[in-house]
C-alpha cells in the first residue's frame, strides 16, 4: 500500500514538473527575438513614437518594442498588477492601451505585422499580453 502511494506521489509529481517546463518553454519561446525579421525600421519607429505619445505622463512607462515572430511587440511597464482577471486584462489592452482607429497612418502601415501589447510590472516574462485588432483591415 506504502509503495502504491509513492508511485501515485511521485507520478503526480513528475506530471507537475512535466507541465511546468513545457509551460516555461512555451513563455520562452513566446518571447525570443527573431532576428530574421523583416519589418522596417520605420515601421518600428512609428509604433514606437504612436505608444511613447501615450505614456508621456503617469506612472506608466513604455519600455519600446521588440520584433517576435515577425510581429510587433511594445511593452509597457506598470507600477503594480492590475486587479482584474487574466481575461480582463487582456480585454483592456485591446480596448484601452491598444492604438485607436484615429492613428490610421500607424495602422495602415503596420497592416501585415500583428501588434501585440504587454503589460508586466518587474518582468516581462512574467506580464499578459494580448493582440491589438488592426480596424483598418
Amino acid at each position: 500500500m506504502l509503495t502504491k502511494m509513492i508511485r501515485t506521489s511521485a507520478l503526480a509529481a513528475l506530471m507537475v514538473a512535466a507541465q511546468s517546463l513545457l509551460t516555461a518553454c512555451n513563455q520562452a519561446s513566446a518571447y525570443s527575438s527573431d532576428s530574421t525579421a523583416k519589418i522596417p525600421s520605420d515601421v518600428l519607429t512609428l509604433v514606437n513614437q504612436t505608444f511613447q505619445s501615450n505614456f508621456v505622463y503617469g506612472d506608466w512607462r513604455f519600455q519600446g518594442t521588440q520584433v517576435i515572430n515577425n510581429s510587433i511587440n511594445a511593452y509597457i511597464q506598470i507600477p503594480d498588477k492590475l486587479e482584474l482577471s487574466e481575461k480582463q486584462q487582456k480585454q483592456y489592452i485591446q480596448m484601452v492601451i491598444c492604438p485607436s482607429q484615429d492613428k490610421a497612418q500607424m495602422w495602415l502601415t503596420t497592416r501585415d505585422y500583428p501588434i501585440w501589447v504587454h503589460l508586466y510590472t518587474h518582468d516581462k516574462k512574467y506580464g499578459v499580453y494580448a493582440q491589438c485588432t488592426n480596424p483598418h483591415i
